[in-house]
């Protein structure tokens, strides 16, 4: 009986193959005109420039983010920089650490229109050692960083898969330098985006025959409320205390 691992091991090198010699085209749009983008953490920094560039470019866009009033803020934001019509955006509050919210969110966005280009950019850090870092701190890096984009693509991803194969597709995960180098004093983030760069590595051969690209995104330090929040403006939660054993 040949040994499990033995097959998984074949099947990925077989995969690795694939990648470098299937002749299946790469999908690439030729513009972006008329393509729906759902962007995650969509009412500021990257992913609020993100969206103003789409929409420049012709696309509709969907911003999910956690708060409604930045929300509404980025959209005045962009039909006052972009120009573009308000009927090209849409707006949807939830919290990606949050499957239901994420899985109402990303189907009411599809019903409005078939997601084209996903965009998984929602993301934090806190500047802490680990060791000091609150409970609270570490569920919501981890919440946001990486499960957010695990459950946002878990919900995606078979809606995207009924229509790639006619209409080529595409994932953008928004990872950070710390994906290939240790940020130092910031343990937790790095570990965070190390695990985004694998799940997009991972992800893309199991992509690639649905026609969807995936693409691993590594900015630096970029001027954003996140970097802002890094250099010493984030709230700290009340010190978590673990009950007695007495």
């Amino acid at each position: 009986m040949v040994d499990f691992l033995q097959v998984m091991l074949g099947v990925t090198l077989l995969l690795i193959v694939i990648c470098f010699v299937w002749k299946r085209p790469v999908p690439i749009f030729e513009n972006l005109q008329g393509k729906h983008v759902l962007i995650t953490g969509g009412s500021s920094g990257i992913g609020l420039e993100i969206a103003k560039e789409v929409l420049a470019q012709g696309c509709y866009a969907t911003l999910v983010a956690r708060n409604r009033s930045r929300l509404l803020k980025a959209v005045e934001e962009i039909l006052e920089e972009v120009k573009c019509n308000r009927d090209r955006i849409d707006i949807k509050v939830a919290d990606v650490s949050d499957y239901r919210a994420v899985f109402v969110a990303v189907n009411e966005a599809f019903e409005w229109k078939p997601i084209d280009i996903l965009v998984c950019n929602a993301g934090l850090a806190y500047s802490s050692y680990l060791d000091k870092m609150h409970v609270e701190e570490i569920d919501l890096t981890i919440g946001t960083n990486l499960t957010g984009t695990v459950y946002t693509l878990n919900v995606a991803l078979p809606l995207m898969k009924q229509r790639s194969n006619l209409h080529p597709s595409a994932v953008v995960l928004m990872g950070s330098l710390s994906s290939m180098y240790v940020l130092y004093g910031h343990a937790l983030y790095t570990a965070t985006k190390y695990a985004m760069r694998g799940l997009a590595e991972a992800l893309r051969l199991e992509l690639l025959p649905f026609n969807i690209k995936v693409t691993h995104v590594c900015p630096g330090f970029v001027d954003t409320p996140m970097l802002r929040n890094i250099e010493g403006e984030v709230p700290h939660f009340p010190v978590f205390e673990l009950p007695s054993s007495a």
